[in-house]
C-alpha cells in the first residue's frame, strides 16, 4: 500500500511540474496579446492625432499664403472678385449665380441654360464647365444661411488712398469667404491622403510622415492651390490622389482572397471615385487613362491577376457612363482618350486574346501594346465621326507641336503661356536642392532590390513576388514625369507623387540588411535634417510674399460698365478680361477663359481679330455677326506678349500669312478707332469701343473689363454686315 502512495505521489509531482510551465507559458501569451492590442490603438490614435494636426496646418499654410498674397480680408466685394481672374472669375459666377438666385432650383436653371456666356449661344454650364463643386458649396451654403440661420460676418469701412472708401466682411456668413474655406477644407483632405497614402506604401508612420514633411518642404512644386482657389484641379486633386490611393489598396488586397462582399465593396469605391473625379475636372480622364496604361502592363506582366484587372475595368467603365449621364452627355468625355482606352482594352482582353493567344512575355507585352496604340487611335477617330466632336483637336495638335515645328492659332495660345510650356530647369533644380528627388530615385533603388531578391528565392510560378501596390505606385510616375515635361502646369502630378514615394525610405523590409532598426531611424533623421534647410527656406519664401490685390483701372472700367450700359448689352474682348466682366457686372459676353470647347476656340480667335492685321472693316464686320455691342481693348494685348513671337499679332501671323505685311489694327482702334467704331471709354488699362448694333432681347447678363468700342444706328455703316 505505501509503495502505491509512493507511485502515486511520484505520478502527482510528475503532473505537477509538467503543469506548471503551461501556466508560465499563457501568461506571457496574454501579455503579448495586450501588448499589441496597445500598440494597434496607440498606432489608430496617432494617426488620428496625425491627419487632424495636418488637416489644419495645411488648412492654416495656404489660406495665410493667399491672405498675404493679396490682403483678401480688407478688400470689397467688388476687388474679391477682380482678384479672381480668368477661369477663376468664370467658376466663381456660376458660384454667385446659385447663391444670389431668388431658389437654389431657379439657380440650377440658370445654369443648365446659360446664354450669358457666350451669347447667344444657349449651353448648360454644368455639362461644360464642370461646376459641381460650385453647385455642392452653393448648397451647403443657402442651406447655412436659410435654414440653420448661420449668418456670421463681421463687416468693417475700409479707407483707401486716393480712393472711395469700400465695406469688407469676413466670416463664413460671406458669400465669398464660406466658398473659399470651402476650397481650403479640400486642400487639407490633400495632405490627409498624401500620408495616410505613403504610411499604407511603407506599412509605417514614419512613411507618412516623411511624405508629408517633403510635401510642405516643396509646397510651391506641389500646388498652387493658395494662388488660385477656384482652379478645378483645387477640388479635383484631392480625390485624384484619394482614387489612387484606393486602386493601391485595392492592387494589396486582390480579388482572390476578397470576400464577396468586400469586392461589391471596393468596385463601388471604384466607381465611386471614378465619377467624382470626372465630373470635377475633365483633366481626369488622362489620369485615369495612364491608369489603364499601367495596369494593362502589370497585368501583361502577371504582376496582377486578371481577375482583379478586369474588375477595375468594370468599375471604371461603369464611373464614366454615370459621369457622362451627370454631365449631360459631355463630348468631350465621351470622345476622350479614356473612353478609347477602356474600350480597347476591353476588346482585348474580352475578345482578341480569346481567338489570338499569345506566348512569351517580350510577345505578349509588344503585342498589347501594338495593339492598344492601334485601337486607340481607331477608336478615337470613330468616336469623333459618330458624336461629331472636336473639341480635343486642340490638345492633339498641342503634343504635334511640341515635337514639330507646327504651330497655328491655338496652340500658340496655350504654348505662349508659362504654365504651358516645358517643365523648366529651376523645377528640377529645386526638387534635387530639398533632396526630393533624389530621396524618390533612392526609395525606387531599394524596392528594386527588395523585388530582385524576393523574385530569385521565391517558389510561385504565378504571380511574381512582388507588391503589386508600390510596384503601381512606381509605374504610375512614369506617366506624370511625361506629362510634367510636356506642361509645366501638370507638375501638380509629378512632385507630390515623389513625395509619396520617398515614404518607401521608411520601409524596414526595404532595409532589412540594416540590422539595427535604430540604425535605419537614424539614417532617416539625418535625411530630413539634411533637407530642413531647403526645405524651409522655400518656405519661409512663401510665407514672406506680401501684396494687396488692388487694380483701380479695372474697378473703374467695372462701374462704369454697371452705370453706363444696358443690362442687354454684350461684350466680346480678351477672355481674361471676360470673365470678369461676366461676374461683376453681370452683362453677357461672347467669349471666355475656357477653351476647351471648339465653338468657343472659334468665337474666341474671331473676336481676337481686333488684334491682327485685318481692316477696321473686317473686324467691326465679324463683331457684328457674333452680335458684340461692345469691344473691349486692353492695352497690353495690343502693344506687349509674354515673350518674342508671342504678340498677338504674331500669332495672326502665322495664322493669317497673307496680312502679314499689313499694319496691325489694335493700335488704330485703341488711339483713334475710325467710324463706325466709337470710343466710349478709356482709362490707362482699357478702352471700350460701343455701337447698339444689335437689340439683344431676355439675356441674363455678366460683367467685362477692358477697352470696349461701341457702335450706334447713326454711325453705323450697314454695308459692313453683307457676310
Amino acid at each position: 500500500m505505501s509503495v502505491i502512495l509512493k507511485k502515486d505521489i511520484k505520478r502527482k509531482t510528475h503532473l505537477g511540474s509538467a503543469r506548471k510551465p503551461l501556466k508560465s507559458k499563457k501568461v506571457p501569451k496574454l501579455q503579448v496579446e495586450k501588448k499589441i492590442n496597445s500598440i494597434k490603438w496607440f498606432s489608430v490614435l496617432f494617426r488620428i492625432s496625425m491627419c487632424t494636426v495636418i488637416f489644419y496646418f495645411h488648412v492654416y499654410h495656404v489660406s495665410t499664403i493667399f491672405e498675404n498674397d493679396r490682403h483678401f480680408s480688407h478688400l470689397s466685394t467688388l476687388e474679391r472678385e477682380m482678384s479672381f481672374r480668368s477661369e477663376m472669375g468664370l467658376y466663381y459666377s456660376y458660384y454667385k449665380t446659385l447663391v444670389e438666385a431668388r431658389t437654389f432650383y431657379e439657380g440650377l436653371v440658370l445654369l443648365t441654360t446659360d446664354n450669358s456666356t457666350e451669347y447667344p449661344t444657349v449651353i448648360n454650364a454644368v455639362g461644360r464647365f464642370n461646376v459641381y463643386p460650385e453647385i455642392l458649396v452653393a448648397l451647403a451654403y443657402r442651406t447655412f444661411v436659410e435654414y440653420i440661420g448661420l449668418s456670421s460676418k463681421v463687416c468693417w469701412q475700409i479707407e483707401r488712398e486716393g480712393l472711395p472708401p469700400v465695406i469688407s466682411c469676413v466670416g463664413l456668413g460671406d458669400q465669398m469667404y464660406f466658398y473659399i474655406n470651402a476650397i481650403w477644407l479640400t486642400s487639407g483632405l490633400t495632405m490627409i491622403v498624401v500620408f495616410l497614402y505613403g504610411t499604407f506604401l511603407s506599412r509605417s508612420d514614419v512613411g507618412g510622415t516623411l511624405a508629408v514633411i517633403c510635401f510642405f518642404y516643396n509646397h510651391g512644386e506641389c500646388t498652387r492651390v493658395q494662388w488660385a482657389p477656384p482652379l478645378r484641379e483645387s477640388f479635383a486633386y484631392p480625390f485624384l490622389l484619394l482614387e489612387m490611393f484606393h486602386l493601391s489598396f485595392f492592387l494589396r488586397n486582390r480579388v482572390q482572397v476578397m470576400s464577396p462582399w468586400s469586392t461589391r465593396l471596393n468596385m463601388f469605391a471604384i466607381i465611386l471615385n471614378t465619377t467624382l473625379v470626372l465630373i470635377v475636372w475633365q483633366f481626369s480622364q488622362f489620369i485615369l487613362a495612364s491608369q489603364l496604361l499601367v495596369l494593362n502592363l502589370m497585368e501583361a506582366m502577371n504582376l496582377i491577376e486578371r481577375s482583379t484587372f478586369l474588375t477595375i475595368i468594370v468599375g471604371q467603365s461603369i464611373g464614366v457612363t454615370f459621369s457622362a449621364l451627370l454631365l449631360f452627355g459631355n463630348k468631350f468625355l465621351l470622345s476622350s482618350l479614356l473612353v478609347c482606352t477602356l474600350s480597347t482594352v476591353v476588346l482585348m482582353v474580352s475578345v482578341l486574346e480569346r481567338l489570338m493567344p499569345l506566348k512569351g512575355f517580350v510577345k505578349t507585352i509588344l503585342s498589347r501594346f501594338l495593339f492598344l496604340g492601334v485601337g486607340i487611335l481607331v477608336t478615337k477617330k470613330l468616336l469623333g465621326f459618330m458624336i461629331g466632336n472636336e473639341d480635343d483637336s486642340h490638345i492633339i495638335n498641342l503634343l504635334y507641336s511640341k515635337f514639330t515645328v507646327y504651330k497655328d492659332f491655338h496652340t500658340l495660345m496655350y504654348t505662349c503661356a508659362a504654365e504651358f510650356d516645358f517643365l523648366p530647369w529651376e523645377m528640377i533644380s529645386n526638387i534635387v536642392k530639398s533632396l526630393l528627388l533624389p530621396s524618390a530615385f533612392a526609395s525606387i533603388l531599394a524596392f528594386a532590390m527588395y523585388s530582385l531578391h524576393s523574385w530569385t528565392f521565391s517558389s510561385s510560378s504565378d504571380i511574381l513576388t512582388v507588391e503589386s501596390d508600390v510596384v503601381y505606385s512606381i509605374l504610375q510616375l512614369g506617366p506624370f514625369i511625361v506629362m510634367s515635361a510636356l506642361v509645366m502646369r501638370l507638375k501638380l502630378f509629378l512632385t507630390p507623387q515623389l513625395c509619396i514615394l520617398t515614404s518607401l525610405l521608411a520601409a524596414r523590409r526595404f532595409f532589412s540588411f540594416l540590422r539595427s532598426r535604430e540604425l535605419h531611424w537614424a539614417g532617416l533623421v539625418l535625411l530630413v535634417c539634411c533637407m530642413s534647410p531647403q526645405g524651409l527656406y522655400n518656405l519661409r519664401r512663401q510665407w514672406g510674399v506680401m501684396g494687396e490685390a488692388s487694380n483701380p483701372p479695372m474697378e473703374e472700367m467695372l462701374l462704369w460698365v454697371q452705370a453706363s450700359t444696358s443690362s442687354t448689352s454684350v461684350f466680346g474682348g480678351p477672355m481674361s478680361v471676360m470673365a470678369n466682366l461676366k461676374l461683376s457686372t453681370g452683362r453677357a459676353i461672347v467669349n471666355h477663359p475656357h477653351y476647351e470647347d471648339q465653338g468657343s476656340r472659334d468665337k474666341t480667335k474671331r473676336v481676337y481679330t481686333a488684334f491682327s492685321r485685318k481692316t477696321p472693316r473686317e473686324v467691326f464686320q465679324t463683331l457684328a455677326r457674333l452680335k458684340v455691342n461692345y469691344l473691349v481693348l486692353e492695352e497690353r494685348w495690343c502693344f506687349s506678349g509674354s515673350r518674342e513671337g508671342c504678340f498677338m499679332v504674331d500669332l495672326w501671323d502665322v495664322e493669317d500669312p497673307e496680312n502679314s505685311n499689313n499694319p496691325a489694327v489694335c493700335p488704330q482702334l485703341f488711339y483713334d478707332p475710325p467710324p463706325p467704331f466709337r470710343k466710349v471709354f478709356h482709362n490707362r488699362m482699357a478702352q471700350f469701343l460701343g455701337a447698339d448694333l444689335i437689340t439683344v432681347p431676355n439675356a441674363p447678363r455678366l460683367p467685362s473689363v477692358g477697352t470696349c468700342a461701341s457702335y450706334t444706328e447713326d454711325t453705323m455703316d450697314t454695308s459692313l454686315l453683307i457676310p
